[in-house]
């Protein structure tokens, strides 16, 4: 099989997944230069190094002249090389959108959908009086077949896109943060990593408070911080008041992130809401248990018991409890770290299942497509998506 993938954002993502595609398929990867150049740095070599993967970056701009010149690049660039599908991730880039309005009339079109709904607080308000907003709903009305990364997410998809019924399947987000995993530090004991954007749904506070909670039992933890948002402003006072944190707000580059993960003993996300987690998939590249809230599909890559635990939302106790019984079970946190390592090696979250489960997904959108299209030869499959 011949497949393009469309990237503009997540390029991590992208690549793990083309790498693992291209073990049985040729694979193109078109790729937003900066996006590509932040998220892995000098790791964007060992990618194009890989046979049957070709990788095309497209520098990002806002000029309309940028947008054409990259409108016209993608489209060539794909028509050239004349895949069996596309597979773009959920990014509304400007040229990426009107590329595809194009593209899905010749081509199948695959769409991962990593937020079927925006997060709460600022990506809401964001989302409500933006473009970009048109631009999803005409990448869903366009694609053949959709992902996303869980059970609760497809329905989540079918309630806001229900033309779609049918036609979403949950593939897991597969582990990032490293290209290979090798044998890793031993952490630092105590040490609490909340790291990403810091935003309202991420809980922020919660992880606070769990944080002074265990110290005022007398349990040595400290709270490393990496990340900048704007739910950092109403807990500063309390982080820098207290000598148990440790606040890294910054862009936070790929060495460092490495040695964070690293020295990191758990993971904790008392997200408030979510859909899934680039946070949680970056724990298990880097085989840490994760302590998490059950929110979302979090659930279904943070495994209750297996590689992590969960708590309710909004509870800095549980979180805190939870915490607390692994850092004082050296045994069973022992066996959520293997447990981790295996489901992100070659178990369910690694990228080889990952990687066959999308592929069934590209051959039934080709099927599909190929019967449309003997069936109904007159009608375009772009204007039947927009009832034209």
């Amino acid at each position: 099989m011949r497949i393009t993938l469309i990237s503009m954002h997540f390029a991590e993502y992208a690549c793990r997944l083309a790498e693992a595609l291209a073990h049985d398929h040729e694979v193109q990867l078109l790729l937003g230069e900066q996006n590509a150049v932040s998220e892995l740095e000098d790791e964007l070599e060992h990618y194009r190094s890989i046979p049957q993967l070709t990788i095309v970056t497209l520098p990002h701009g806002k000029s309309p002249i940028r947008w054409l010149q990259n409108t016209v690049r993608l489209i060539g660039e794909v028509k050239r090389f004349k895949p069996d599908v596309v597979h773009q991730q959920e990014a509304t880039r400007d040229y990426a959108v009107a590329a595809q309005i194009y593209l899905s009339r010749f081509f199948p079109f695959i769409l991962t959908v990593h937020d079927p709904k925006p997060h709460s607080g600022e990506d809401l308000q964001r989302h409500r009086f933006s473009r970009h907003r048109l631009y999803q709903w005409i990448l869903r009305k366009l694609c053949d077949d959709a992902i996303t990364h869980g059970s609760l997410l497809c329905e989540q998809l079918v309630a806001v896109a229900p033309w779609l019924s049918g036609r979403v399947t949950s593939i897991q987000h597969g582990p990032i943060g490293l290209v290979q995993t090798p044998q890793l530090d031993e952490p630092d004991d105590g040490s609490l990593l909340f790291f990403g954007r810091i935003n309202a749904y991420k809980g922020l506070r919660y992880f606070v408070d769990a944080v002074l909670h265990l110290r005022a039992k007398g349990i040595r933890v400290k709270g490393v911080i990496a990340g900048r948002g704007g739910d950092l402003a109403p807990n500063r006072a309390a982080i820098e008041a207290n000598d148990c944190f440790e606040l890294h707000e910054e862009f936070v580059s790929r060495a460092k992130v490495k040695t964070l993960f690293t020295q990191a003993q758990l993971v904790v996300m008392p997200y408030v809401d979510a859909t899934q987690s680039g946070v949680a998939a970056m724990a298990i590249g880097f085989g840490r248990p994760v302590v998490a809230t059950r929110v979302g599909s979090i659930p279904e890559m943070v495994l209750d018991g297996y590689t992590g635990l969960l708590v309710p939302p909004r509870d800095t106790v549980a979180l805190a409890d939870a915490i607390e019984s692994l850092l004082s079970d050296p045994v069973r946190y022992g066996m959520l770290t293997e447990n981790v390592r295996t489901a992100g090696g070659h178990g369910e979250l690694g990228w080889k299942a990952i990687g066959r489960a999308t592929s069934v997904v590209y051959s039934k959108a080709i099927a599909r497509r190929g019967y449309r299209q003997s069936e109904e030869p007159w009608r375009s499959p772009t204007a039947e998506k927009f009832d034209l």
